[in-house]
């Protein structure tokens, strides 16, 4: 059981991992954008099919999918920390 709680503190704190969150799932997506439209207006051949290979091979998948579930666990998670810095707010205001 709480005996404090600084409710806008503790939201502001939430909010900030929330923003943070979503940059994350940007960045994944600029990161992987970049990858296969852009790079290959720097360099050809067997170079740049060496590097769009490991990257589909080894780094792909991690930003296509498992950031955005990671980024879903994670909102989920923030969900439920802001419902639960609510009801500890409401119950030690004896509401």
């Amino acid at each position: 059981m709480a005996i404090r709680l600084d409710y806008e503190g503790g939201k502001s704190c939430v909010d900030k991992m929330a923003k943070s969150i979503e940059e994350l799932s940007e960045t994944a997506q600029t990161i992987d954008a970049t990858m296969m439209t852009k790079l290959g207006e720097f360099c050809e051949g067997g170079y740049y099919d060496k590097i769009l290979e490991t990257y589909q091979a080894e780094y792909q998948k991690f930003l296509k999918q498992d950031v955005p579930q990671m980024v879903t666990k994670l909102n989920d998670y923030m969900s439920n920390c802001m419902e639960t810095l609510k009801k500890v707010d409401e119950e030690l205001a004896g509401r």
